[in-house]
């Protein structure tokens, strides 16, 4: 933290006088953020008249933002190992048999689909699908009668859950896929719908497997002229 960078009324200029296992509470006026520039305008969470009720508390320090970065893995790791054990227990539970991806997705597989047809990385792939919360609560699904979802494997356009679970499948091959958060949408979630850190269940139908059309080379673009105006 360097304390000269910040803005004004940050209470990370606090943590400079903190040292490991201090902790601290701290309070900041919503009014005096508008006022500053800090915030824009007031909305639901940020009210008129309103104060933001903060705790930290000092846990680790280091030397540099590698070892931070490392930490931050390997605390990642051991989250999405809590993830994995939890849906097993579930799975478990609803006596449900389930092959494990070397990611650690849980795949119900109730139908492969055609093996000469097989899902795999480079492949285009249509679904039919439905996801919902561990809760049952439905969240995303393809609309009836609508065009299955379509996507390339491996492209990173979808959840690394659907990438490495769909690779147990070929066409017309149906199931379930039970994704860890961090494999899909992780400490952040996607809200208001998917809460942070929430482990997720899909229905899943391979309506088709293809490989996709090679793309036209792009033109390669002219040198830009360094007396042009911009």
């Amino acid at each position: 933290v360097d304390s000269t960078q910040l803005p004004k009324y940050d209470f990370r200029a606090l943590l400079t006088k903190c040292s490991v296992g201090d902790k601290l509470e701290f309070v900041i006026n919503v009014d005096t953020l508008k006022k500053m520039g800090m915030i824009m305008e007031y909305n639901n969470i940020f009210k008129k008249g309103g104060l933001i009720n903060g705790k930290v508390e000092i846990l680790k320090s280091y030397a540099t933002e590698q070892d931070v970065n490392a930490d931050f893995m390997k605390e990642m790791d051991v989250e999405k190992q809590r993830e994995i054990t939890d849906l097993e227990k579930y799975v478990k539970g609803k006596n449900v048999t389930t092959q494990k991806t070397a990611s650690g997705v849980l795949v119900e597989v109730t139908n492969a689909g055609d093996a000469a047809a097989k899902v795999d990385s480079g492949k285009q792939v249509s679904i039919i699908y439905k996801g919902a919360l561990m809760n049952g609560k439905v969240f995303d699904s393809t609309a009836k009668g609508a065009q299955p979802y379509s996507f390339v494997i491996g492209a990173h356009s979808v959840i690394q859950g659907w990438d490495d679970g769909l690779k147990l499948f070929g066409k017309g091959g149906k199931g379930k896929l039970y994704v860890p958060a961090m494999l899909a949408y992780g400490a952040q979630g996607n809200m208001p719908v998917i809460p942070p850190y929430a482990n997720l269940v899909f229905d899943v139908e391979v309506a088709d497997v293809t490989v996709p059309a090679p793309q036209a080379p792009q033109p390669v673009a002219p040198a830009a002229n360094p007396h042009a105006g911009h």
